[in-house]
């Protein structure tokens, strides 16, 4: 086994993951020409846009040749893929762009967690900080901003598609308001995303922040490189072993930063000794920390379908799939905007043929629960570093998140028959003897409910005192000097909205702290 570097002689900073926030620290940690930073990536690195495939460009999900190939028990006897992005920027190369931030009732349950700085006030500055945001400076510039690293766009009206057009004057007619900024704090009702796109091109973590940063001389990127566990001597992390190309590697670093995910850092944290103690020892792994919070909870949130077949006839451009969307507050719930509706429209025949082995223009409304109950779990069942975890991801567990559900796939079905989407779409393609009974919606959702990729909390913050969390409020590990987790893991609780605008504005306000205690 080669190794390479000790404490003194190797880098100030070492960054284990180029993802949405790896990617973002790199960035900021770099900018201080005094300090040496190594980002490590499992994956490809493109590194310019000439070389970056096209599917990675401008695609709406680009998974096929960037993935890690994991997948996950969805509900008991089911399994399903469960993707995440294998290439420098993560999962924001190949997501479906959908900008949206946290509401504020999501920072404030953080802060009450002893968690005070990420209250929505000091998330919000973070927030505006990211944005390059024309659009939304002109609806309110005391919460957006214009010179920030991440564009954001939002389709005109002039430009929505027929169908999506026509789901959006739907949900209005249904009584659900129209909203012109659904990154405004508490926005409800029916309106366009935002999206981190510019010229119809993925704007990921890897071209708003490292693409910059490539040329400095204190910042080095390393590709395809596995991390196997992080080193830690007299509770200190001091170094990562690595294989690549040239096989094992140690790579001594004054500060380890974890950013691999909320599948990837959970697992390194596993093989160093750091979790549940009784779950390392049979696994032969010597017990550094015992924190039973190390992959404890997986939060998600589950989403299902309501199909339709688009009329003939219909235009559409084949690149746009989701477009319009609503998010509403369930009946009864306590919990403001606990659901998202996504109008998708996968009309290119190339991707319905791979995805459903026939040539169709699918209509979809989909129903996605963002404050789900119901929680998952992540274990290793092994010491090897290309052994998948093990993702049980418990949805429907809670019946209320079924009731939800239920309401929320009726719903969908009752916007489908609607008056506004009836020239542009046939019937649901669901019988109504099912949608009719509560059973048979159930059995139906356990059949389908499916991940919308957002995966959180699987080594959360939160006060030492308590053994459920994995790191303090700064993402620092408990118990162990010299050792952050900086990526969604870190979430103590789920962020009703795509996260990954989330991820960005975490791995800000980490750099920001992270850059104080180097000065």
């Amino acid at each position: 086994m080669r190794y390479h570097g000790d404490v003194r002689g190797g880098y100030d900073d070492v960054i284990v993951g180029a993802g949405s926030c790896g990617a973002v620290l790199a960035a900021r940690l770099s900018e201080n020409p005094d300090r040496r930073v190594l980002l490590l990536e499992a994956g490809p690195d493109y590194r310019s846009s000439a070389e970056t495939p096209p599917d990675l460009v401008s695609g709406w999900m680009s998974l096929v040749d960037h993935d890690w190939g994991t997948t996950a028990l969805a509900v008991a006897g089911r399994s399903i893929p469960y993707p995440r992005g294998k290439v420098v920027g993560g999962s924001s190369a190949v997501n479906g762009t959908i900008a949206l931030r946290g509401h504020p009732a999501d920072f404030e349950e953080w802060a009450t967690r002893g968690l005070p700085e990420w209250s929505w006030p000091e998330v919000l500055a973070f927030y505006r900080q990211l944005e390059d945001d024309p659009h939304g400076v002109s609806l309110d510039p005391e919460i957006h901003a214009t010179d920030g690293p991440v564009p954001i766009d939002r389709v005109t009206r002039a430009h929505w598609q027929p169908v999506h057009a026509a789901f959006h004057a739907a949900c209005l007619a249904a009584g659900f308001r129209d909203c012109a900024d659904f990154n405004a704090p508490a926005a409800t009702g029916v309106g366009v995303w935002p999206r981190n796109t510019r010229d119809g091109i993925r704007m990921s973590s890897a071209l708003t922040h490292l693409a910059p940063a490539r040329a400095r001389p204190n910042l080095e990127i390393r590709s395809n490189i596995l991390v196997d566990k992080v080193i830690i001597e007299a509770g200190r992390a001091v170094a990562v072993d690595v294989i690549g190309e040239a096989g094992h590697e140690r790579l001594a670093g004054a500060r380890i930063t974890l950013a691999a995910g909320a599948l990837g850092s959970p697992p390194v944290l596993l093989r160093s000794g750091i979790g549940p103690a009784a779950a390392l020892r049979a696994l032969g792994i010597p017990v550094v920390v015992d924190r039973r919070g190390v992959g404890a909870r997986l939060l998600d949130h589950p989403a299902v379908g309501v199909p339709a077949l688009a009329r003939d006839g219909v235009p559409h451009d084949n690149s746009v799939v989701t477009q319009a969307g609503l998010r509403y507050t369930a009946s009864g719930s306590s919990e403001p905007d606990d659901i998202q509706m996504f109008a998708a429209t996968l009309f290119d025949p190339a991707v319905t043929r791979s995805l459903l082995g026939q040539e169709v223009r699918l209509f979809s409304i989909g129903p996605a629960l963002v404050r789900p109950r119901s929680t998952g779990r992540l274990t290793i069942t092994s010491t090897d570093p290309t052994a998948q975890p093990v993702i049980q991801l418990n949805y429907l567990t809670d019946p209320v998140d079924v009731a939800r559900l239920i309401d929320a796939v009726r719903l969908a079905r009752d916007l489908c028959r609607s008056t506004e989407l009836a020239d542009v779409i046939g019937p649901p393609l669901i019988d109504d003897a099912v949608l009719h009974d509560d059973d048979a919606v159930t059995d139906m959702l356990r059949s389908q409910i499916t991940t919308t990729y957002h995966p959180a909390g699987t080594a959360p913050m939160g006060p030492a005192n308590n053994d459920d969390t994995v790191v303090d409020g700064h993402g620092r590990v408990h118990g162990v000097d010299g050792l952050r987790v900086a990526d969604a893991s870190i979430m103590p609780t789920s962020v009703r909205c795509n996260p990954n605008l989330t991820c960005l504005m975490l791995a800000e306000r980490l750099a920001r702290w992270m850059n104080a205690e180097a000065d």
